[in-house]
């Protein structure tokens, strides 16, 4: 059970210890300080391994998952702490691990047998702060740049994919078509 940022740097390490040295991983983490310090613990524990990690920032899962296909990470987390602590692990397409890439994990974080490496060689960690502008703006791509006969209304809790959506489908919205 993940709680605290040490348990999130030991979780880091045993998927890093999964993976291969030089492995790129995709980490992105919902609002607030306590999905803040979960998600530098669990990239402290992956560069100590060797990974490399595309540090998204505060950002929607669904940009996580976005971002893990569009650059080929091996796999991609998304760190949260609203109703409780979590670092939800996915493959490209947001799918879950794989059963072997599971137990693996497992067994690293279970003995806390972790890769040690040489501060020479810990991974890299790469700025992608900008992926909810990419996001977007993968998502406007796909969209026709006016509906007719559609008023498209998104209803979420999430205020930022509230937010997306606002911005994706206002403009575009046939004021006098049918509310969907």
């Amino acid at each position: 059970c993940i709680t605290m940022p040490s348990d999130a740097a030991a979780f880091g390490m045993a998927v890093g210890t999964a993976l291969d040295i030089g492995d790129v991983v995709v980490a992105g983490r919902s609002g607030g300080s306590a999905a803040e310090a979960l998600h530098s613990g669990f990239i402290a524990g992956l560069l100590s391994s060797g990974v490399t990690v595309f540090d998204l920032g505060e950002c929607t899962q669904q940009q996580a998952m976005y971002a893990v296909n569009r650059l080929t990470a091996r796999l991609g987390c998304f760190s949260a702490a609203d109703y409780s602590e979590r670092i939800k692990l996915m493959e490209r397409g947001g799918i879950p691990l794989k059963r072997k890439t599971e137990h693996k994990i497992e067994e690293a974080y279970n003995r806390r047998d972790f890769r040690q490496l040489s501060y020479h060689s810990y991974g890299t960690r790469i700025d992608m702060h900008g992926i909810a502008a990419l996001y977007e703006r993968f998502l406007g791509d796909m969209l026709p740049s006016e509906f007719k006969g559609v008023n498209v209304q998104i209803r979420t809790s999430d205020k930022k994919t509230a937010q997306i959506a606002e911005n994706l489908f206002h403009s575009r919205n046939d004021t006098d078509g049918e509310r969907i």
